[in-house]
């Protein structure tokens, strides 16, 4: 009997074993996914210009940092032209200009790339490369933000937000406004269906901050800090959680999840100090199924 039991106990640890080592690749694999990525966001912090192309192993990496513009678009167009392999992009970058992003975006997608947040990526980083990328890696103390769209869901609130105090506008300037916004409204409606998210991940901005305002709020300047100054700028950024299952956006990776486990408002004040705001869930998505 005592050899039946011993048996028993034998085979169940080779189980437990095996079970074990079933589980544990996948997080090995992150462990060893997060180790290349920090040594590939290091070798980038050495390279000479703010675009740059270097090599890693048995892939290329594609430094960008700065400021997205026609400069950087084009400095990424000339260097994809040598094929890069495996290509990995590292990023640290406020945003910049919708248009560049989008192309940028597209020319990478079109060749294949990982992307690493190495600093802050936000605005039309945010918006067009972060979405774009095949898996997106955020390390320790990275900063994601959207700050809402270029293209409201309609004209009237596209010049309200974006042209507040110009008064009466003419009805020559009108029109003007009126074929820029729609350009925007089909490049933002054009992106996200080739890519496959919600467009809500850019109006759901105006949402979070509202729910870090208050229902009291009657306009997006009434937000006071600890110390009582007004907001100057405004970001925010779902949970990983919602990334996926709210919006579409898949294949992101943090080192750090619990840093991401909330929707967070991210406000700016008069004075440069920040504050982060937890947004709950049932503020965030009430009456939305």
């Amino acid at each position: 009997m005592n050899s039946f039991f011993s048996y028993v106990r034998l085979f169940s640890s080779y189980c437990i074993v095996g079970a074990l080592s079933v589980l544990a690749p996948p997080a090995l694999a992150a462990d060893s996914q997060f180790f290349e990525a920090r040594e590939i966001a290091k070798r980038c912090k050495t390279a000479d210009e703010p675009t740059t192309l270097i090599s890693f192993k048995e892939r290329d990496v594609l430094c960008l940092g700065g400021d997205i513009d026609s400069e950087m678009a084009q400095a990424v167009a000339r260097h994809l032209r040598q094929a890069p392999r495996h290509l990995a992009v590292v990023v640290d970058s406020g945003g910049g200009s919708v248009a560049s992003a989008i192309n940028i975006a597209d020319s990478l997608s079109a060749h294949g790339y990982d992307l690493i947040v190495a600093g802050k990526c936000s605005s039309s980083c945010a918006n067009y490369l972060f979405v774009a990328a095949s898996e997106k890696f955020l390390l320790q103390g990275a900063r994601l933000g959207w700050h809402g769209s270029t293209a409201p869901r309609s004209f009237e609130r596209y010049v309200d937000i974006f042209f507040p105090d110009e008064g009466a506008i003419g009805a020559g300037a009108l029109q003007k406004l009126q074929k820029r916004y729609e350009a925007s409204k089909h490049a933002q409606e054009s992106f996200v269906r080739k890519y496959r998210v919600s467009e809500d991940i850019y109006f759901d901005h105006w949402r979070a901050y509202a729910c870090a305002l208050g229902a009291k709020s009657k306009s997006w300047r009434d937000y006071r800090g600890a110390i009582g100054q007004r907001a100057s700028a405004v970001q925010w950024r779902p949970s990983l959680a919602n990334l996926q299952a709210r919006y579409g956006i898949e294949k992101v990776m943090a080192e750090t999840p619990a840093e991401y486990a909330t929707n967070t408002v991210s406000v700016t004040l008069d004075d440069g100090a920040g504050e982060a705001v937890t947004i709950s869930d049932r503020c965030l998505f009430k009456q939305r199924p």
